[in-house]
């Protein structure tokens, strides 16, 4: 077994069992007598004069037919099968074509390489649905979608097959054209003995209980398992001229000779006709599921036959294309489908309506209007041919007076039988009791009838081309003017409303409502404008009237509104229309006869979405021509038995509902192809084949897809509904007849095409056909990258955002760092400010306590000897002694923070200190607070003195162990931290450089903001009563300033305390120690010496004197410089020895000095002063150096000083 590989094989699991088209084939030529050639001769001549009077083929039917223009590969059909899933199947010379109703598709070697022959000889679909393919060059057969190819291996060796017949059995019988017969069964084939008898021509089928027989003119054989068994056939049969062969719709046997049919069952005639006329020349005989019998001839065209042997033949004179034929097929859908030599390919189907028209003999002219009477008969209106009646099929023309110049364009047959014929420039004229009479004349002013209507009551209502309207009632005549703004415009409609029996007209002028007394009246709406010109109206029984404007489609009027219809659905042009009993509106149009539900309409009209139900009825059903008659009414008529009459403008049909059947069995889409263009013009085409996603592939354009409807009746009425949809949302539908769909430029993604379809008579096929289109993406079209370039889009948007922002910020916070830092460099220039000013007023306070001090504590010490031998007064002024040393100390305090207080700054190793200090520290602390130093090596070294440093250790841990009174760590580190330029935002006050820095830290209580903001002043503090003096920060705060630090303090509540001071380095290498100091040389005895005493107080000069005096000095005094200078220009001997205070009124004790360096330079000096302020601003170098006794001073301090002076070899002159 070969198998061929075909590029589109058929698959064979859709086809199904379907009843072949029998032929019979002629025997070939051989001797004959000239005496039987003579004799076929004249019953062919016979038979062709017989049939010279049939009446064309489109009487009965609606014919199509195709050829090569429309796509076959040759005029030629030799046979033709209807598979299951709607297609045709025929054969041709040049190919197997495959029909959907739509295309032909042609599968020749180019598209099945394998296929024995182009040319098809014979089709035949077997009971298992399996394709058999008779070629000119061999046998081929489909078999689950693909081909085989028969052979000597599976038996074959006959040549191309005369007849197929399906045993019940399963097995598939052949004859050829040379009368070999062979059984199919199992895959081979069996070439079977010959029945008896002579087998040219043999004919084999299989009868109703599926037996397979064989039969000609000389035997009948039925195939048993033991061969061929004879059946007797009468005598008739086999007598006389060759006999045709045809099965019959319930599995029996037809023969026809010359004219008569038999129909045989077996052996036995249960059937024989005499037809009219005989019949020669056959090549297949077969009978329709009507009960038609079609003979089809080889010369003569196609036979006819009817049960009661009526024969008519259908040749080129009546509408064939071709007098060769070689076989009809019905198809389940009823269609006759026949195939020709040269013809090509015809379909023929029974018209859905009757028609008079050219073929009935009515003439070639426009036919206006058709008018029903109750007695069966039809007017009919021809422009220019005149008027014909017609009756029980006959035609009769009608003689009217002036018959030659009579244009008939309106009709209608009242309740009487009464006809009114309204004409071109003629006027009106009335048909009654076969007498006509002119009943409206030109010269009345009715030229141009437009319409005929007769009302419920049976008054008849006739308008006019310029607006005109009479009504009839009996003999009574009663005329309507148009309205004055109307006049000359005509009324081309008149109806009335069968429940409201209100009556409306319509014309060019919109429309018309009838008012009793005013004749009609113009309609308008709420705007107060009138409707649009309107051809014709029909109203809906007391459910608003429908109107058909002149531009095209429908509107509703109703309630004072004018609804449209959507246009899509409706005609081009309604020319008339009516609403039928059965709840159906016709409408006349330019496109055939429609046919709506009423339902449909007015649901449509409210605002309905779902889509109406329609029926079209043109060509295809029969309508002689696809306009209506237009501009006179009535355009649509209906008689007494239901029927409905349309005059067309090639004659009139005759549509009935009652027995008009509708198609609503669903027909199946198909979608075909997509095929895609590519940049370069190049079409792909992809086949749909299955379930399979169809890819295509990046960078296409436009996508098409093709589509399908298997429906092999009507196809120009078919619609399409698509959806094409992604991820569930609706991208693009619509409905259309066109069978391709474009989509241009479709993106990239994955979608779902749905395709459903509307069959001919207007029903939809629930189900859709599906596929899902992938349109592939390049890289760049990918949803990530698309999601990497709206990433790098959006960071890029904000990072600029950022960076704009960040400049934006970073100007602002350069702004605010500039304010923040004015801001604290004014705080702390304020800060500084107030400090200093707190400064000078405690220095100020501090030198005046120092002068009282000096006389409280010179006066006590005087008294102590006084009242040595006392001791009640001795203890009081021993309290005053201590009140007075207490007050001094207090002053030291204040002086060291109004940096008033002499002080000695050395080059000191901070490290050093802290451990030295810390010794203290430890004990001072107690054991409920944990100390901690973290000192950093290489600090270098600060200027300082080392009491004042350790007297801010001290003053720090103090207070940090009093704000831990449950205890807690104090921890002292130290560090090195360099201070670079241009960060002055950042250390503000601190110049660039290294910096010894020192911190304590505590875990106390915290301060708040306040007194973070108090801390360094004199006299605050949080301590309770008797626990401070408020000097400790303020001597630390002193101290620092005036080594050149700062001191910063971070602190919150209940988060501890850090202070941290920075102390410029002035030398990288270590301090040196301190030089011991040497012990004191033996003080000569300057007793007797005379001291110049200079002092502006009353109280110091006095006590310091009685000190000096009592211990034997000579004591000179001067309440001031100008004073002093007196005594010395005048005194002799000179002093020894100058003890001056410092800031006095006039003349401060320095400028005391230069002078009396010139007068008596060996004079030796001491200053005496309790506020070294402003006023040592003025000192010399060589002043500063002067011994200084500060106050206040003991009797023991001033007595040392003046023993030191009055040793020394210093003078005021430096000798």
């Amino acid at each position: 077994m070969k198998v061929l590989e075909g590029s589109s094989p058929i698959p064979a699991s859709s086809w199904g069992h379907t009843r072949p088209a029998e032929r019979w084939v002629a025997p070939a030529a051989g001797p004959a007598s000239v005496h039987s050639w003579i004799l076929a001769l004249l019953l062919v001549a016979g038979a062709m004069a017989a049939f010279a009077q049939d009446p064309p083929l489109s009487t009965d039917y609606v014919v199509s037919n195709w050829q090569t223009e429309q796509g076959l590969p040759e005029n030629s059909a030799t046979s033709l099968v209807h598979t299951p899933d709607g297609h045709l199947w025929f054969g041709t010379f040049r190919g197997l074509v495959r029909f959907d109703g739509h295309k032909f598709t042609v599968f020749d070697q180019s598209r099945i390489p394998a296929l024995p022959d182009p040319g098809i000889v014979n089709l035949h679909l077997d009971r298992a649905g399996e394709l058999w393919i008779s070629t000119v060059s061999g046998l081929a057969h489909g078999h689950e979608g693909a081909w085989t190819v028969f052979g000597p291996q599976q038996g074959w060796t006959g040549t191309y097959i005369r007849h197929f017949a399906d045993a019940a059995d399963g097995s598939v019988f052949l004859i050829t054209f040379k009368q070999e017969i062979f059984r199919f069964a199992g895959g081979r084939f069996t070439q079977l003995s010959a029945p008896p008898g002579r087998l040219d021509p043999t004919f084999i089928f299989a009868d109703k209980g599926g037996q397979v027989r064989a039969v000609n003119r000389d035997f009948s054989s039925v195939w048993t398992s033991g061969g061929w068994q004879s059946v007797p056939l009468p005598k008739e049969i086999g007598q006389g001229a060759l006999p045709w062969w045809g099965v019959a719709q319930d599995g029996l046997l037809w023969v026809l000779k010359h004219d008569t049919l038999y129909k045989l069952d077996g052996g036995r005639i249960v059937s024989k006709v005499h037809l009219n006329q005989p019949i020669v020349d056959l090549w297949s005989l077969t009978e329709d599921s009507t009960g038609w019998l079609w003979g089809c001839s080889s010369r003569l065209g196609l036979y006819r036959i009817s049960a009661d042997g009526q024969v008519n033949r259908y040749s080129t004179a009546t509408g064939l294309p071709s007098n060769g034929v070689r076989f009809v097929y019905e198809d389940h859908r009823g269609n006759r489908w026949i195939g020709t030599d040269g013809g090509g390919l015809v379909r023929i189907r029974e018209k859905r309506l009757k028609t008079i028209s050219t073929e009935s003999g009515l003439p070639d002219f426009p036919v206006k209007a058709a008018a029903p009477a109750r007695d069966g008969r039809v007017f009919i209106a021809t422009f220019g041919a005149g008027l014909y009646q017609f009756k029980d099929n006959h035609l009769t023309r009608l003689t009217v007076p002036d018959d030659t110049e009579l244009y008939p364009q309106t009709l209608l047959v009242d309740h009487s039988d009464t006809l009114w014929l309204g004409a071109f420039d003629r006027g009106l004229y009335q048909w009654r009791s076969g007498r006509i009479r002119q009943v409206l004349k030109p010269a009345d002013g009715y030229q141009n009838i437009e319409s005929i209507f007769e009302d419920s009551q049976g008054r008849v209502w006739v308008s006019e081309t310029h607006g005109r309207t009479a009504r009839f009632s009996g003999e009574t005549v009663t005329e309507y003017a148009a309205p004055a703004q109307r006049r000359g415009i005509p009324i081309r409609c008149v109806a009335q409303d069968r429940v409201t029996g209100a009556i409306w007209a319509a014309g060019d002028s919109g429309l018309f409502q009838f008012v009793d007394g005013q004749g009609f009246q113009p309609v308008r709406d709420a705007q107060g404008k009138p409707l649009p010109p309107l051809v014709t109206i029909f109203p809906l029984d007391g459910q608003g009237v429908w109107a058909a404007p002149s531009t095209g489609g429908l509107l509703l009027w109703k309630d004072g509104k004018a609804v449209p219809l959507d246009s899509g659905q409706m005609p081009a042009a309604i020319v008339g229309g009516m609403l039928e009993q059965g709840g159906h509106i016709w409408m006349a149009t330019n496109r055939g006869v429609w046919r709506f539900r009423k339902a449909d309409l007015l649901l449509a009209a409210n605002g309905g979405t779902k889509p109406c139900e329609w029926q079209q009825f043109d060509r295809d059903d029969g309508l002689p021509s696809l306009e209506c008659s237009f501009d006179h009414q009535p355009a649509i008529q209906s008689d007494g038995q239901g029927r409905i009459w349309v005059p067309t403008l090639k004659g009139v049909a005759i549509l009935d509902p009652l027995r008009l059947r509708l198609r609503t069995d669903p027909i199946p889409a198909r979608i075909e192809e997509v095929v895609y263009l590519t940049r370069d013009g190049a079409q792909h085409r992809i086949p749909v084949t299955g379930v399979e996603p169809v890819r295509i592939p990046p960078g296409s354009l436009d996508v098409h897809v093709l589509y399908t409807a298997l429906d092999l009746s009507n196809q120009d009425k078919i619609r399409f509904a698509y959806a094409l949809s992604q991820d569930g949302t609706e991208v693009a539908s619509g409905e259309r007849t066109e069978r391709e769909i474009v989509f241009a430029k479709l993106p990239p993604g994955e979608y779902r095409f749905g395709l459903r379809v509307r069959n001919s008579d207007g029903y939809w096929n629930p189900n859709a056909v599906e596929i899902r289109l992938i349109r592939e993406p390049f890289h760049w079209e990918t949803g990530w990258f698309r999601a990497l370039i709206a990433l790098f889009s959006f960071t890029t948007v904000i990072g600029v955002v950022l960076f704009g922002a960040r400049r934006q910020s970073v100007k602002q916070l350069r702004r605010l760092s500039k304010e923040k830092l004015r801001a604290e460099t004014e705080a702390r220039l304020l800060h500084s400010t107030r400090m200093e000013s707190i400064g000078r007023l405690a220095g100020g306070v501090a030198h005046d306590f120092n002068n009282l001090l000096t006389i409280v504590n010179g006066y006590s010490e005087m008294l102590l000897l006084e009242v040595a031998g006392d001791e009640g007064k001795l203890a009081k002024v021993q309290s005053i002694r201590a009140a007075g040393q207490r007050a001094a100390e207090l002053t030291q305090q204040l002086l060291a923070f109004s940096r008033s207080q002499a002080e000695n700054l050395v080059p000191l190793e901070l490290n050093a200190v802290v451990r030295d200090t810390a010794k203290l520290l430890q004990r001072l602390v107690g054991e409920s607070v944990r100390l901690e130093l973290q000192l950093e090596e290489g600090l270098g070294s600060i200027n300082g003195d080392r009491t004042q440093l350790g007297q801010i250790l001290l003053n720090l841990v103090v207070n940090a162990r009093d704000a831990m009174p449950d205890g807690g760590a104090v921890v002292i580190r130290t560090n090195r931290e360099l201070v670079a330029a241009g960060s002055s935002s950042t250390n503000p006050g601190l110049e660039p450089g290294p910096y010894a820095v020192l911190s304590v830290e505590d875990t106390g209580v915290g301060m708040d903001l306040e007194t973070i903001r108090h801390a360094f002043e004199p006299f605050f503090t949080t301590k309770p009563p008797g626990k401070g003096t408020g000097m400790g920060l303020a001597i630390v705060y002193g101290v620092v300033k005036r080594a050149g630090g700062r001191i910063d303090v971070e602190s919150s509540v209940g988060r501890g305390s850090r202070f941290v001071i920075h102390f410029p380095v002035v030398s990288t290498a270590a301090a040196e120690p301190e030089p011991e100091p040497e012990p004191e040389a033996a003080q000569p005895d300057c007793r007797y010496a005379t001291i110049l005493l200079v002092e502006d107080d009353p109280g110091v000069r006095s006590v310091a004197s009685r000190i000096l005096s009592s211990n034997g000095y000579r004591v000179l005094e001067a309440a001031g410089g100008a004073e002093a200078l007196a005594l010395l220009e005048g005194q002799a001997p000179a002093p020894d020895l100058m003890l001056s205070d410092i800031i006095m009124p006039g003349m401060s004790g320095y400028v005391l000095a230069d002078r009396v360096a010139l007068l008596r330079p060996e004079l030796k000096v001491i200053f005496v002063s309790g506020y070294s302020g402003p006023a040592t601003e003025g000192a010399t170098a060589k002043q500063d150096e002067t011994p200084t006794l500060r106050k206040p001073f003991t009797s023991a301090a001033l007595l040392a000083s003046v023993r030191q002076a009055l040793a020394s070899n210093e003078t005021l002159s430096g000798d």
